[in-house]
């Protein structure tokens, strides 16, 4: 049996013309003719394609004159593929497509975003065998590079645009780049120059391809700057690349002179995507995500302590709006919406840098008491007040003694300073309270607590100091758990 040779050998029209006529004539399949000679059995079935879509031309070794497409041609065939109801060899026959797979190609293209661009026609400004250039001047090779570096290094369309060879134009670039406009003159067969500039001629030449430079550079620095300024505002729709298709369409609105190819290079996007973005209108997704922001900014602004749990939920109940806590979240945390009583801790105890005394921790987490004025612990904590552009925002100290017996308080006292006269102020109304009580004083190592006015007040009073140990807030724990129920409902100061 012979092996299947899998080489990318050239077949010529007379021995294409054989093997189909055995498959037409005697019936033999692909299959037993790939064998026979040695070729892939989808080599034959292309042939047998394109002989029936073409006839002997479309076997010539030599047929890119037939696969030549434009690109609305591209998305034609493409659109047809993809509504349905048709193969793509049937598609290809149809056409006059030679390969089925050609038409798999551009659809993959299409998925992807990807730009379908007009075939490469044999023998045009694309550097091909037969395409050699032609003599160009000084003058004319100056312009060249000053549109090709204008026009994003772009040697295919500077070649079309000038009627030379890519290969030349790509050469008076990089001779350039190596040694400014020197590098442009023709020095071939000759010791000398062939042509000589003047020294204004000279720097008026280099000033040009300077301002092409330059231009460029500016273009890039204006598109890094806007793509920076567009990925930290505030997005709510998910659209891959969303900040780049936003900053070309500024830039361009700005500078019509910008080429749109180029800055799409610059943020890595086919034109195909940028220009199907810009014509496609919002989905309902993106509707419905504008209309929830709205809302949650109005329930936020109404009642600033609800969380995005309760957000959705007034959402649901109020506005008929039903989603789902995650997509309220993603919101939340986009708009920087969040409960002003449900936020990280920020402890605002001043430890005494020279504490007068220091108490032992008696209490010992010994949290039950049986009974009125036994064990009493204490704490000031920090509230804020008003949102967003309040005049009357700001902060408020909150000193509270609680009772373990009822857990209910025994004093309190709020004011705008945390310092020694607020604490003083909360012991001297609990002793008021509760005239004779001489429970167990338990606090934290706050400066006030640690002074020697406090100490002599509590020695005074008869009672017992507790402290708790440093950096061991549950040792005061009912405090802490008292402070975590304010913090979780609404308070109305008075």
């Amino acid at each position: 049996m012979r092996s299947i040779v899998m080489s990318r050998r050239k077949y010529t029209k007379e021995f294409k013309l054989k093997v189909l006529k055995e498959h037409e004539e005697q019936g033999v399949s692909f299959w037993r003719l790939g064998k026979t000679y040695g070729i892939e059995a989808s080599i034959i079935r292309r042939w047998w394609h394109v002989f029936d879509a073409w006839g002997e031309e479309g076997l010539e070794a030599h047929n890119s004159d037939l696969c030549n497409y434009s690109a609305d041609f591209k998305e034609m065939v493409v659109k047809e593929y993809m509504a349905g109801g048709i193969t793509r060899q049937s598609l290809a026959k149809k056409h006059g497509i030679l390969a089925p797979s050609t038409i798999g190609s551009w659809v993959k293209a299409y998925n992807n975003h990807e730009e379908l661009t007009e075939s490469r026609p044999k023998g045009d400004y694309l550097m091909v065998k037969d395409n050699k250039g032609r003599k160009t001047t000084l003058d004319e090779r100056i312009a060249i590079v000053e549109h090709c570096t204008a026009n994003a290094m772009n040697y295919a369309l500077t070649a079309k645009e000038y009627d030379c060879s890519y290969g030349q134009v790509y050469t008076w670039v990089k001779k350039y780049e190596e040694r400014g406009v020197e590098g442009l003159y023709d020095r071939r067969g000759r010791s000398k120059p062939m042509e000589e500039l003047t020294e204004t001629e000279r720097l008026q030449a280099e000033n040009r391809l300077l301002k092409a430079q330059t231009k460029q550079q500016q273009m890039e620095i204006n598109f890094l700057k806007k793509t920076q300024c567009r990925r930290e505002e505030v997005t709510l729709k998910r659209t891959r690349h969303l900040d780049i298709y936003i900053t070309i369409k500024e830039l361009i609105e700005e500078h019509p002179d910008y080429p749109v190819s180029r800055l799409c290079r610059l943020g890595h996007i086919t034109r195909t995507s940028y220009y199907k973005w810009k014509s496609r209108p919002d989905n309902e997704n993106d509707v419905l995500n504008k209309r929830i922001a709205e809302k949650v900014n109005q329930i936020h602004e109404e009642h600033p302590d609800m969380g995005y749990r309760r957000i959705r939920d007034t959402l649901e109940h109020d506005y008929d709006i039903r989603v789902n806590d995650k997509r309220v979240l993603r919101i939340c945390r986009k708009k920087k919406i969040r409960s002003i009583i449900k936020h990280r801790y920020n402890c605002c105890t001043k430890p005494a840098s020279d504490p007068a005394y220091i108490a032992e921790n008696i209490l010992n987490r010994e949290f039950h008491s049986d009974k009125l004025n036994e064990k009493w612990v204490t704490d000031v904590s920090e509230f804020k007040y008003g949102t967003g552009e309040d005049e009357r925002k700001g902060k408020i100290y909150l000193s509270v003694i609680l009772d373990l017996c009822d857990r209910r308080p025994v004093a309190y006292v709020y004011g705008n300073h945390n310092d020694n006269s607020l604490v003083f102020t909360t012991f001297n109304k609990a002793i008021e309270s509760a005239p004779g009580a001489t429970p167990i004083f338990h606090s934290d190592r706050g400066y006030q607590y640690t002074s020697k006015e406090f100490r002599r007040k509590v020695v005074d009073a008869g009672m017992t100091q507790s402290m708790s140990r440093v950096a061991h807030c549950i040792d005061n724990g009912p405090m802490e758990g008292f402070w975590g129920i304010m913090k979780r409902v609404n308070v109305l100061w008075a």
